[in-house]
């Protein structure tokens, strides 16, 4: 599943990019390298280069460490790189990512959020 709507400091996350032409889904010729920016535009150390996996027809995947030491939320930039199909480079892929709060995540406390109200007709 992607994280990019959910992505947590503290923890690994994944992202995806897929690949269609004319809606069919299609492999690039190998796969591509991703790399992280921060919100200035700068390479995180140890974030570039990142390999991808091919995880069905046309979806790949990149497992992305834990990012720390931020103010949360902030956002970053995942650049796919070294996209080509049919031996035609591609440009590279930018997309953007909002790191959130560990609290977010991880919930500890006396608050019972999957409980469900139990009705009884007698």
């Amino acid at each position: 599943m992607d994280d990019r709507t959910a992505f947590f400091e503290n923890k690994e996350n994944k992202l995806y990019l897929y690949s269609y032409i004319q809606g069919t889904p299609t492999n690039f010729d190998g796969n591509p390298t991703v790399d992280i920016s921060d919100s200035n535009g700068d390479p995180l150390t140890g974030f570039t280069g990142l390999t991808t996996v091919l995880r069905t027809q046309g979806v790949y995947e990149c497992t992305i460490p834990p990012i720390n030491g931020y103010t949360t939320p902030c956002q970053f930039t995942d650049t796919w790189k070294n996209i080509s199909i049919d031996g035609v480079s591609i440009s590279n892929i930018d997309n953007d990512f909002v790191i959130r709060p560990a609290s977010e995540y991880c919930q500890i406390g006396t608050v019972d959020r999957k409980s469900t109200r139990l009705n009884s007709s007698h």
